[in-house]
């Protein structure tokens, strides 16, 4: 439906001599040729009132036409006229005119009402050319009621544009009482529609023929409307393209504008990575709302943005974020390591120090019997670093080893390694170093750094080792343990059967199963909250074990999909879980460990009571806080202490870290883990620390610990009990989504980071039920049942995270 748009509304009230040519007449209104329109009284109304009138003119479109400015120029448009008819003289109105006064060529309609044998008729013409005759008429028809000459009319006509080669017309005519004297629709009329005059522009305009030399006819009133819409002019556009770029390859970029500009506006990109644009600069043209693109070709990596600015009023659109990889290549050679036992050989292997910019599909392992000879097809592919076993080996006969990382562009293999199967030590003494043993990664020290011969030592509860053998017919095993006055109790599984010691000196073990294979694992499961760090007495310290003459030791073999690290406070410790008695055994972060384990990963648990990210931690204060941070503000910036924090820290003088500056499972390079958990704030927020250095801390270590990971899952443990307004402030909860959105603003394209959350409802169900699901002693630390609510669901965040797994179990002994 056409919307009109008033252009002008012509009234007249006195009068109007006549001008010059193409001089204004009155109201805009343009006499062409000159000297031919004015005002005069009427012989039909002689009461002293002006009409515009005209003389005499035989071919007046061409030779006494009245326009409208061509401003107003409309496809489609309307006049509505009050005029005074006569049988000697006839008004037409032009619409769609081409504004020519002499040229044979003249364009436009004509539309009026002409007398015949004493009646009057509506009457038209599609004028091409310059062709007025009864070939061009489209509408001859009387007035369906016939007025008087010389009576005073209203003449409404509408002309509109309804597609690129169709337009139709509506004419009405009343009387001044509003009564309808005749009417007329035309649509797909063939003179109506003739080519030369579809989807132009044309003026308005009126002309008048006379039979006689008199100015019989004349008009009273007559306005001008425009059914075009006006066309949008363009206020903003939007740049779209990708996000994420490899050095040297270009990216093309869109600008659209959100209309069509009403002049050429020039639109200049920017980027705050290095790299060049072509072009320079792009142009959005005037009267145009088609898009126009550029390419961004980066020559750095990095992370940054790319913006746009012009030069027209626009409003620009928000920067795109954009992320620029290394150019991809094959990836470095993987690390690995060969150890041999009797029958097989145990390869573990680690990542490539580089991915060359592509996921790593695979880790294929070649073997050979001699130097060169290990041939093109793998015994097998790892999806991930991890360990497997080489079996049906001849003892005493070496076997040679590589292994290859492949990604998208092809597959680079390491050097060649080679080692010897042998027959299984017969009893005796079996060192700490020995294949056997299997210690839980990130957090056991030696007696060299975090190796050696002679021992393994560990403050955090929930370390963890296993010792595979095989048993005699007449099976004995002595674990040696101490120191003699350490507080640490140890939890032993000898083929799933557990029990629980002091971890005071050696252990004779009971239940082997004789005459087969036998897997022991002993998990450190409470400690006191003292004189643990620094090699503190309650530590715990594995100096190997003590077989009988006729048992062998094994090979224990971890995890192939890598190793996780849960990081928390005395809940992930397990105070007070075993009905409000200290053992993590009875805890969430030990039954995640198992479900873990089960899964194919290694667990490390580094959890001490009493701190955080900020608070120090056991009774006596002596084991640094978890991240320090101090003098922040608002919950950014501030000062990081490394002396007075641990995240990097197995123990005092004891660094998790590689040589890359890296986590380690055992201080190799390349064992980052898969995936780290942290269950901090909780003690913050008892302590009532400041809010700002809290978060500032928490988003600190997120950013630390990608640097020390760079291909590990993060996940950010909402403290369990922060839904429970009595006894958290709502604040805190506050405070840790802050951080996390803080770490995500900064790092928008780091897809791997994740919040683990309970939720309300569970949340407020264990810290209501006192005696039950938590201790009633202080309203803090769950109860082994409060523990086995919340273990699945932290299991199972991890898992679908690190394998896309909707459905996930937990195991536990």
């Amino acid at each position: 439906m056409v919307t009109w748009t008033q252009l002008a509304d012509t009234q007249i009230t006195g009068a109007v001599s006549a001008v010059a040519a193409g001089q204004t007449l009155l109201d805009g209104w343009i006499d062409l040729v000159g000297g031919v329109w004015s005002t005069k009284t009427l012989w039909s109304d002689t009461t002293t009132q002006d009409y515009l009138s005209s003389v005499q003119e035989s071919t007046p479109w061409s030779g006494g036409p009245l326009y409208r400015a061509q401003s107003e120029d409309a496809k489609s448009g309307r006049i509505t006229a009050q005029i005074r008819i006569d049988f000697n003289q006839t008004i037409y109105f032009m619409l769609r005119a081409n504004r020519a006064t002499t040229s044979s060529a003249f364009n436009g309609y004509l539309l009026g009402i002409d007398q015949v044998s004493s009646k009057f008729y509506l009457h038209g013409f599609a004028v091409v050319a310059g062709a007025v005759n009864t070939a061009q008429q489209f509408v001859y028809q009387p007035l369906t009621t016939q007025p008087a000459n010389g009576d005073l009319i209203t003449v409404d006509i509408q002309l509109t544009q309804d597609t690129a080669t169709t337009s139709s017309m509506a004419i009405v005519v009343t009387n001044t009482a509003g009564a309808t004297l005749g009417s007329i629709t035309i649509t797909d009329n063939a003179i109506v529609n003739a080519a030369a005059l579809q989807n132009v522009a044309g003026s308005f305009g009126v002309c008048a023929y006379s039979a006689k030399n008199s100015n019989t006819a004349g008009i009273k009133e007559i306005a001008v409307y425009s059914g075009d819409a006006a066309a949008p002019s363009a206020t903003a556009y939007t740049l779209t393209g990708p996000a994420s770029l490899t050095v040297n390859t270009a990216g093309t970029y869109t600008v659209t504008p959100n209309a069509a500009p009403a002049s050429a506006v020039i639109v200049t990109p920017a980027c705050t990575l290095s790299g060049t644009f072509s072009p320079a600069t792009t142009t959005l043209p005037a009267g145009s709302s088609s898009a126009v693109t550029f390419a961004f070709t980066p020559s750095a990596s990095g992370s940054g943005s790319l913006s746009t600015t012009n030069n027209g009023s626009l409003a620009n659109p928000a920067a795109l974020s954009l992320s620029v990889s290394s150019q991809i290549t094959a990836p470095s050679a993987p690390a690995f390591t060969l150890v041999a036992s009797s029958g097989q050989v145990t390869v573990t292997v680690s990542a490539p120090a580089s991915t060359g910019g592509a996921a790593i599909t695979g880790y294929p392992i070649f073997v050979g019997t001699s130097a060169g000879g290990e041939g093109s097809s793998p015994v097998t592919t790892l999806s991930a670093p991890g360990s497997y076993n080489i079996t049906g080996l001849t003892n005493g006969t070496p076997v040679y080893v590589t292994v290859g990382a492949v990604n998208s562009v092809g597959t680079t293999q390491a050097a060649e390694q080679t080692v010897t199967p042998v027959a299984p030590a017969s009893g005796g003494s079996i060192a700490v170093d020995s294949p056997a043993f299997l210690f839980s990664p990130g957090n056991w020290c030696g007696d060299n750094g975090r190796v050696g011969s002679s021992l393994r030592r560990t403050w955090n509860v929930g370390a963890y080792f296993v010792f595979t053998w095989t048993a005699s017919a007449s099976p004995s095993a002595t674990l040696h343990l101490g120191p003699s006055g350490t507080g640490g109790y140890v939890t032993l599984y000898l083929n799933g059967v557990g029990t629980t010691v002091a971890a005071t000196g050696d252990i004779t073990l009971s239940g082997i199963t004789p005459s087969a294979g036998n897997v022991l694992f002993v998990i450190l499961s409470s400690t006191p909250q003292k004189a643990r760090w620094n090699q503190g007495g309650n530590n715990i310290v594995v100096s190997g074990m003590t077989l009988d003459g006729g048992s062998s030791a094994g090979v224990s073999t971890a995890g192939t999909k890598g190793w996780i690290k849960i990081i928390g406070d005395s809940i992930t410790e397990g105070i007070e879980a075993n009905s409000n008695k200290d053992s993590i055994v009875y805890g969430y972060a030990f039954q995640v460990l198992q479900g873990l384990r089960e899964q194919g990963y290694e667990v490390c648990i580094s959890a001490c009571g009493y701190s955080g990210y900020l608070v120090a931690g056991d009774s006596t204060g002596d084991v640094p806080a978890y991240y320090y941070v101090s003098g922040s503000s608002s919950g950014s910036g501030g000062t990081y202490d490394d002396s007075k924090s641990r995240w990097n820290k197995i123990d005092a003088g004891v660094s998790a870290l590689d040589s890359n500056n890296h986590l380690s499972s055992y201080g190799a390079v390349t064992t980052e883990p898969v995936a780290v958990a942290v269950n901090y704030l909780t003690n913050e927020a008892l302590n009532s620390v400041s809010k700002s250095d809290a978060q500032a801390a928490m988003t600190q270590a997120m950013i630390a610990h990608r640097a020390a990971a760079p291909d590990a899952w993060l996940f950010q443990i909402i403290p369990f009990g922060f839904y429970y307004s009595t006894k958290y402030d709502s604040s805190w909860l506050t405070v840790f989504n802050n951080a996390v959105s803080a770490y995500k603003a900064a790092y928008p394209s780091d897809t791997k980071v994740t919040t683990i959350d309970i939720g309300s409802s569970l949340s407020n169900t264990i810290q209501k039920n006192m005696g039950w699901y938590i201790s009633a002693s202080d309203d803090v630390h769950p109860l082994a049942p409060g523990h086995a609510l919340v273990a699945p669901i932290v299991q199972a965040s991890i898992m679908t995270s690190l394998e896309n797994k909707k459905n996930q179990s937990y195991t536990f002994f």
